[in-house]
């Protein structure tokens, strides 16, 4: 407002009466909420005055346990909100993320969606501002942002955007030679590098296998996030294989995000894959997820996975929030 309080949503963060630094410590809070039970009563008693000076009607709160009871609360919030600022109050670099919103040019590119906050790492806490920089972009210059407006954010376990699944040799074995017959490669101009081949003619009793697989997955994992196609829409993939091949020291795809996004069939959101040969009789090959620039000083080591004949992965490149998931990042190790 006017007057310089923030009056937006709640953030998870202190109102600006604790930015100055005068924070009210625990004997305070405690004193407040002595008051409060006491009753600091005038005119008669049918009025008290509460925590931040404001008057309370009593004909509204008959039941003085339940006011206090939201007044404790809320001196909890806050001393929480300010043990979170003061965790962010060092000079050094910081471990720590939080979600800032896309400048104002990006946010009519947005889907409906979208998440208008992307994933940041702190790079150093400046006062009252961050210096922040998008853990997905490497290029994009670090930029300062006033604390209240960020909110906090923790990367998403394992369990939260990724499942793994197994599909029987029999159909792997059938899908193997149909690709060494059927599919056609891309040709690059450099050889040695990893081709893509497409696919409108898998074999339909192995196709629906995998695909059965994938929903099971998806809906054991994340039941209520995904609407499953019927089949007859027409928003299913033009294709119904996509592959990908590694040769002995074939050079691999650079870290990246696969959220390509059509206008006919919509934005790709997660990714399956099935591996057809693997360890032991290839070596290397593994699918490393986690590789975010951001990361690199501010998260988890990236996650491996051993290729293995019949091994189904499914990871989500996006939570149930619109958010994008720094973790989907992904490139792989040479054979």
């Amino acid at each position: 407002d006017e007057s310089g309080k923030y009056i937006g949503p709640d953030l998870g963060l202190e109102d600006d009466d604790d930015r100055d630094g005068d924070d009210d410590d625990d004997d305070a809070d405690d004193d407040d909420e002595k008051k409060i039970k006491d009753g600091d009563e005038n005119e008669g008693g049918k009025r008290r005055r509460g925590r931040e000076g404001s008057l309370v009607d009593q004909a509204q709160t008959p039941e003085h346990g339940t006011t206090c009871s939201k007044m404790k609360s809320e001196n909890k919030k806050r001393r929480r909100t300010t043990d979170y600022h003061a965790e962010l109050s060092s000079t050094q670099p910081l471990s720590q993320h939080v979600l800032v919103k896309h400048p104002e040019m990006f946010l009519p590119l947005l889907a409906d969606w979208h998440n208008p906050y992307q994933p940041h790492s702190v790079l150093e806490c400046q006062g009252d501002k961050l210096l922040v920089k998008p853990l997905t972009e490497a290029k994009t210059t670090a930029r300062l942002v006033l604390l209240s407006e960020v909110r906090p954010y923790s990367l998403p376990t394992s369990g939260e955007w990724l499942a793994v699944g197994r599909i029987s040799d029999p159909v792997t074995n059938c899908l193997l030679e149909y690709v060494r017959s059927h599919v056609t490669w891309c040709a690059w101009s450099k050889q040695e590098k990893y081709s893509f081949g497409k696919s409108n003619g898998c074999p339909k009793s192995a196709s629906r296998v995998v695909e059965a697989a994938i929903r099971t997955l998806l809906h054991e994992s994340w039941a209520g996030s995904f609407k499953f196609s019927t089949g007859n829409d027409t928003v299913d993939a033009a294709n119904d294989a996509f592959f990908i091949r590694y040769e002995k020291d074939w050079e691999v795809p650079p870290p990246h995000l696969d959220v390509a996004e059509d206008e006919l069939r919509g934005q790709q959101i997660a990714n399956a894959i099935l591996y057809l040969t693997g360890q032991p009789s290839v070596i290397g090959g593994e699918t490393v997820l986690g590789v975010a620039p951001g990361l690199k000083l501010s998260g988890p080591s990236p996650l491996e996975i051993t290729p293995e004949k019949g091994k189904l992965v499914v990871w989500r490149s996006y939570d149930d929030q619109g958010i994008i998931n720094p973790l989907a990042m992904h490139t792989a190790m040479k054979v």
